[in-house]
């Protein structure tokens, strides 16, 4: 069947609004990314543990010299002090045009400087002065593994009538998730209770299914991986590459049904190589999968 035109204009904006983190330890790795992605994409910098701040800047320059919008994570438990944090931020906006973090607790148990969480960096106008215009927040489309949900709720609400408080722009960046039609709920809830920000849906990249059970491990996800792989996996099953393709198709869907979920973006995990993320992108900006929708 031919998409349809609406099936089109959504995977052509799926395709451009799409962004994509950066997992490599060689710097030097960054100067290949250059032919896979566009111009202008938003690359994410997570916060290695064990990784000095430099490593971060590095990562910063590089991608910015290679076209890309460079998007460091700040992990509010890891700042040791007002006075370096405020360094820190000044060097990145400086030295690799930074002007949008992604926000987050980060995983210590306990904080090494002022702030326990996001809010409070938020609150604190740390990255307003320091010429941050836009930040990204974590959302939870199957809920936190260490965090009630009502307690999760409230948080993000704090935290996005704060950065609109402050004046901060807000975007929502989820965890990645095996099963659509938890992300549609997820939506669906957040639009319900008045959150409009735009979100970027989380999206495990093409990976074989051993590393992708790993990571999901690593990170907390636990109800879709078992709708997906609830049976016997065999060594077989193990080394399989598996892609976003119903997920997002699902997701899709229901875009297409209910444009009030919006707006909505996508952000890719790179967890099987950042060349296979960069290819399933082109793919989704191609139209490859707009049939799957018509």
């Amino acid at each position: 069947m031919q998409a349809s035109a609406a099936a089109l204009a959504l995977f052509e904006h799926l395709g451009a609004a799409c962004s994509i983190e950066a997992t490599t330890r060689n710097i030097a790795d960054i100067d290949h990314y250059g032919g896979l992605l566009p111009p202008a994409t938003e690359v994410t910098i997570p916060w290695l543990p064990g990784a000095p701040f430099h490593h971060t800047l590095s990562v910063a320059q590089r991608l910015r010299h290679c076209g890309f919008v460079p998007v460091p994570h700040i992990a509010a438990r890891r700042l040791d002090s007002q006075a370096s944090a405020a360094s820190w931020i000044a060097q990145l906006v400086a030295e690799a045009a930074v002007d949008r973090v992604i926000l987050v607790a980060g995983d210590a148990e306990r904080r090494v400087g002022p702030w326990d969480s996001a809010l409070q960096v938020i609150e604190s106008g740390l990255l307003q002065a320091g010429g941050i215009t836009r930040i990204g927040i974590g959302g939870y489309p199957e809920g936190h593994p260490k965090v009630e949900q009502a307690v999760l709720d409230r948080a993000l609400t704090d935290k996005v009538q704060a950065a609109a408080r402050t004046g901060l722009d807000v975007q929502i960046v989820s965890q990645f998730c095996f099963e659509g039609s938890t992300i549609v709920r997820w939506l669906r809830s957040l639009r319900a209770t008045g959150i409009d920000a735009s979100i970027r849906i989380g999206l495990a990249g093409p990976a074989n299914v051993r590393s992708l059970l790993a990571y999901a491990t690593r990170c907390g996800i636990g109800p879709s991986v078992r709708a997906v792989w609830s049976g016997p996996v065999s060594l077989r099953d193990l080394l399989s590459r598996h892609g976003p393709d119903q997920v997002l198709l699902d997701v899709a869907q229901a875009l297409l049904a209910e444009p009030a979920l919006g707006p909505v973006g996508l952000h890719v995990y790179p967890f099987g190589g950042f060349k296979a993320s960069a290819d399933w992108i082109a793919r989704l900006r191609a139209g490859a999968l707009a049939d799957a929708v018509a």
